[in-house]
């Protein structure tokens, strides 16, 4: 079976994630984010007239991050904005094409490796469980 997955980095340069390119609904710059104090969310904003929270996924890999781009995403029929670095491709991957992770996370699908670049495949429902 085939899957397509869209490949993000968080900094310049960086390592390599990628999760499945149905998850997301839109790829934009990033708007006007308002804040909301005490809570885990960078804020809000306003998506096609939808009020939506926005994450730093880099906050939440425990990864540093610089913020380039922001990745609307449905997880669980819920919108979500998740900010990155930058979306760097569309890869079509076979499912022999990922192999296990090394180290057990519950939001790592497994480890793509095409062309040249390793890709650590993410799971966004179980990322932001």
């Amino acid at each position: 079976m085939h899957n397509q997955i869209a490949v993000f980095n968080l900094i310049p340069n960086g390592p390599l994630y990628g999760t499945d390119i149905n998850h997301i609904s839109e790829i934009s710059h990033i708007p006007n984010i308002t804040p909301l104090p005490g809570v885990d969310a960078e804020g809000i904003f306003n998506f096609r007239g939808k009020v939506i929270p926005v994450y730093d996924i880099g906050r939440i890999l425990g990864q540093k991050s610089e913020q380039g781009k922001i990745m609307v995403v449905e997880i669980n029929q819920n919108a979500v904005g998740l900010l990155v670095y930058d979306v760097l491709e569309v890869y079509t991957v076979d499912e022999t094409q990922i192999q296990p992770s090394p180290v057990e996370q519950p939001y790592i699908t497994g480890i793509a490796q095409i062309n040249n670049d390793v890709i650590v495949v993410i799971q966004l429902e179980n990322l932001m469980a």
